[in-house]
């Protein structure tokens, strides 16, 4: 399964004409790619993880998607503002568990702790 460490909802806020460009350091060339291709690790998590850290991204992608765009506009947020740090509060989170570090950290408490359970710990899962 390939895994997305920066959810792809996040990643079509950049997208235009279907085509994001990508800026390659060690080249110094800036090419045009499909949001598809990038931020990805092919079998990051187990499928069972990824799903539910998807479905969790997904209770939160209207509400980052609407804050994105009063960013890019300069308009109000048109959602309380404690609705505001909860939702970045969590995909901070959930970002922090997509990383390198936080899988091999995570492997040996969820030998002890299932994945719901630890969410639920770090708040960003209701119980």
């Amino acid at each position: 399964m390939r895994n997305h460490y920066i959810p792809r909802f996040i990643l079509s806020n950049f997208v235009r004409n279907r085509v994001i460009h990508v800026h390659d350091k060690q080249d110094g060339k800036t090419r045009p790619t499909n949001e598809g291709k990038l931020f990805v690790i092919r079998d990051f998590y187990q499928d069972d993880l990824e799903r539910l850290l998807g479905e969790i991204e997904g209770t939160l992608s209207a509400d980052l998607n609407s804050m994105l765009t009063s960013c890019r506009t300069g308009a109000p947020f048109r959602i309380p503002i404690s609705r505001v740090l909860e939702c970045c509060r969590q995909l901070l989170l959930l970002q922090l568990a997509r990383t390198p570090y936080a899988k091999k950290v995570s492997t040996t408490a969820l030998d002890e702790v299932g994945i719901s359970e630890l969410l639920e710990d770090l708040g960003v899962w209701p119980k």
